[in-house]
């Protein structure tokens, strides 16, 4: 990588103090420049997999369709299933894209988008979805956006918890902020991984992750989200084994 600046010049001191502020600008971008570098190559390659496996397909049909027709159904099974895989990564891509353009930000109900939200997941997931959360909560925020945050936190512990376990989902104020919280009995975390499971693409444990559907960018949408509303995550151990995902908000003032 290149290490080039600006030279910083002695006198005058006008020019060395804009030289200097050029220089440390340059140094501030070059780390966010090399993040959306990796992220269009990552992008580029979760895609080419799918685009490969689907174009192998096609071809296979072509040349031996009709000599043998007993092979299109697994085929263009294989083609819904890699097809589905790019649907949700170009939506999961599009939405990291739009979280800073919805600007639409009132006082809303948290509780009813989180009844809304384990609803939805109750409903395809196994896993027993237990709810802690006062009758009505009202915070300042776009609804997409805690929308995504809900979603992509359950659905994440939903994932990765054995079937017949429990989720907690929990939402209080208190001391300040507004937390949401969703403790599962999954594998848990590696704390060295803790920092790193928000990063786009990050798989902790590659064997596992590959048999779970899902875009890789789960978690980098909740962390883009929490941070425009100056949110912190905070991610603990479950008890007797699993993960505690904690978002809070700091309340109005």
């Amino acid at each position: 990588a290149s290490t080039e600046q600006i030279t910083v010049p002695q006198p005058p001191l006008e020019i060395r103090t804009l030289a200097q502020s050029f220089t440390n600008l340059l140094a501030f971008q070059k780390p966010a420049l090399q993040r959306e570098q990796q992220f269009v190559s990552d992008a580029s390659h979760e895609l080419k997999t799918p685009f490969a496996a689907i174009r192998g397909h096609v071809n296979l049909i072509r040349r031996h369709g009709q000599a043998k027709p007993e092979i299109i159904p697994k085929s263009l099974d294989y083609i819904d299933t890699e097809s589905k895989k790019m649907e949700i990564l170009v939506n999961d891509l599009l939405t990291l894209g739009r979280i800073e353009r919805n600007t639409e930000v009132v006082k809303i109900d948290l509780v009813r988008i989180i009844n809304e939200v384990v609803s939805e997941i109750q409903s395809v997931y196994p896993q027993k979805i237990q709810t802690d959360m006062p009758q009505v909560l009202k915070y300042r925020i776009n609804s997409l956006d805690f929308h995504n945050i809900v979603h992509n936190l359950v659905e994440n512990a939903a994932k990765y918890s054995p079937q017949d376990s429990t989720i907690v989902v929990k939402l209080a104020k208190n001391k300040g902020q507004v937390s949401f919280t969703v403790a599962d009995n999954g594998m848990g975390i590696a704390p060295e991984n803790r920092e790193k499971i928000f990063q786009r693409f990050f798989r902790e444990d590659t064997s596992h992750s590959n048999k779970v559907k899902g875009s890789g960018l789960g978690l980098a949408i909740v962390k883009a989200e929490a941070d425009k509303y100056h949110g912190q995550i905070k991610v603990t151990d479950n008890s007797p084994q699993g993960t505690i995902f904690t978002v809070s908000f700091p309340t109005e003032k």
